[in-house]
């Protein structure tokens, strides 16, 4: 995918739309018992962490 073109995808917006709305945008949409929004975000923080640390 290319950025220009993604506005126009829908899973792209989708997982934008949950990632940071996910709490408004879809309030009962829950991964494991937790809201989507702070499960997407969490699991990316550790994806960054697990980076930074590879290559410190």
């Amino acid at each position: 995918m290319i950025w220009p073109t993604n506005y126009f995808k829908m899973a792209c917006a989708t997982m934008f739309s949950l990632f940071w709305g996910g709490s408004k945008c879809a309030p009962s949409c829950r991964v494991n018992g937790i809201p989507v929004q702070e499960y997407l975000q969490s699991r990316y923080l550790d994806a960054m962490a697990e980076l930074a640390e590879a290559l410190k």
